[in-house]
């Protein structure tokens, strides 16, 4: 799967991140999966983050331990 895909069937994400990481940028498009609440504030654990290699435009992962592990 790539990028495109994903737009195509998600369309746009709810907010992006990009990270430039060992001379490869890696896009992180989050995804909402559980409802906001109005009385609490949103947590990340509330969007699906997807990865996405920018030099190919590959999907690598859609977990949130690929990108926790990526921002470390």
């Amino acid at each position: 799967m790539n990028k495109s895909d994903v737009l195509r069937i998600m369309g746009p994400p709810n907010k992006v991140e990009v990270y430039y990481i060992n001379g490869q940028v890696l896009e992180f498009l989050f995804y909402r999966t559980i409802a906001f609440d109005f009385f609490f504030k949103d947590k990340d654990a509330n969007f699906l983050p997807v990865a996405v290699d920018n030099s190919s435009g590959r999907v690598l992962s859609l977990e949130r331990k690929f990108y926790l592990e990526t921002r470390k």
